[in-house]
Parts: C-alpha cells; sequence; structure tokens
C-alpha cells in the first residue's frame, strides 16, 4: 500500500526518548503498545503513553496488548 515504515530499538527513559526519535524521523504516526496497568499502578508508576502524547504534535495510535 506505500505505506514506510521505520523501527528502531533505543535506550534511556522511553519519555524522553521516544518524542526525540519522533522529531528525527520526522514522523507523521507513532504507533505505541499499551499493556493495561490498572488505574492504581498507573497513580503509582505514571504512563509513558500520556507523557509521549503531550510531548509530540501528530496522531498517537494506542493498541492495547491482551
Amino acid at each position: 500500500r506505500g505505506f514506510q515504515v521505520v523501527s528502531e530499538i533505543d535506550y534511556g527513559s522511553p519519555k524522553n526518548q521516544i518524542p526525540q526519535m519522533v522529531a528525527r524521523f520526522r514522523a507523521d504516526m507513532l504507533v505505541m503498545g499499551a499493556h493495561g496497568h490498572t488505574w492504581l499502578d498507573d497513580l503509582i508508576f505514571g504512563t509513558t503513553v500520556d507523557v509521549v502524547r503531550h510531548r509530540i504534535s501528530l496522531p498517537v495510535f494506542i493498541v492495547k496488548c491482551p
């Protein structure tokens, strides 16, 4: 269908690295996986998806794994 997909493995804080990678790639959209913490886990550990989506200015597609 003509889609160009880029993937990369990086290290460090995902909340910082993912927005940097998005800028480097000049991405049109970001796809992220969610693994289904409970609200209490999110409160204690925080959520990467929420922080990342506020740091970038493009669509984020969130896929929840069963």
